[in-house]
């Protein structure tokens, strides 16, 4: 099946605050610091700083601001206190501040903390087309994903063994699967395989899997994603926010294998 922009909070650990589905916005409707009124309250006729600054900037506040304005816990900083440096910290971090169906802001989905609401994301998405006009919408990270997704094989994923990434130990929380079987952390790695391959062709799941090149503000390609081995791997020096684990030779191989070879597929365009 095609693949859906969803919104699905997700945390890292075993234990940790969780969600599995799409929440409602209860924060600011933005009547922070933007200047000119908002136009009636929608912030509709403003140009993209101002709309920013009104409109999206109270909303990262409350959802992204309490872990983005630091770099603690290897936590990529791209927020400030206030809206203007946050604006431009935003514009300089590569794939944020892009065409909306390429934007990292609205497909990456649940990390540590939540993705963004619906009502959150429809304000991100009026913000970037204020800010790319001209965009045609086409060539976009979403429909790239959507495509890859749909190129996936079960006979890929069965040949390649993904699943047995399922069972790797880690140092305190015992198998992957028994945090990400139900796709905690915006992870599914999960010991039932039928589940995990149709998990894995959906966001936020495949984007742990590959990830986005840019060329400036241009999508460009998916290439292979390394999250699923650098987050065990790295677990100590970031905090101890997921249980430590060094991915075991033959599941590293079994999981770059399906991402490979499904990324293959797909430009070659090789897909049922």
């Amino acid at each position: 099946m095609p693949l859906a922009l969803l919104a699905v909070p997700f945390v890292v650990a075993c234990g940790g605050e969780s969600e599995t589905s799409e929440t409602t916005s209860t924060g600011s409707t933005g009547t922070g610091t933007g200047a000119g009124g908002g136009g009636g309250g929608d912030g509709s006729d403003l140009p993209p700083a101002e709309y920013f600054a009104e409109q999206v900037f109270p909303e990262f506040s409350l959802t992204c601001g309490a872990c983005h304005t630091s770099e603690e816990n290897c936590v990529p900083k791209f927020m400030a206190e206030e809206s203007a440096p946050t604006y431009e910290m935003l514009k300089a971090f590569t794939g944020l501040v892009v065409p909306p169906d390429s934007s990292n802001l609205r497909l990456y989905g649940s990390h540590t903390g939540p993705a963004l609401t619906a009502t959150q994301d429809e304000k991100v998405k009026i913000w970037l087309q204020k800010e790319f006009p001209g965009d045609t919408g086409e060539n976009t990270q979403l429909a790239a994903l959507r495509a890859l997704g749909d190129c996936m094989t079960e006979e890929t994923f069965e040949a390649s063994e993904f699943v047995t990434l399922a069972y790797q130990q880690t140092a305190s929380a015992g198998p992957c699967g028994a945090c990400h079987k139900t796709g905690e952390a915006g992870t599914w790695i999960g010991f039932n395989a039928a589940d995990m391959f149709d998990k894995s062709r959906e966001l936020p799941y495949i984007r742990r899997l590959v990830k986005a090149r840019f060329e400036g503000t241009t999508f460009v390609d998916l290439v292979p994603n390394t999250r699923l081995f650098d987050k065990p791997e790295y677990a100590a020096q970031c905090g101890e926010r997921h249980p430590q684990a060094i991915i075991d030779p033959p599941r590293r191989f079994a999981t770059e294998t399906f991402i490979q070879d499904s990324l293959d597929a797909w430009r070659a365009g090789n897909c049922e």
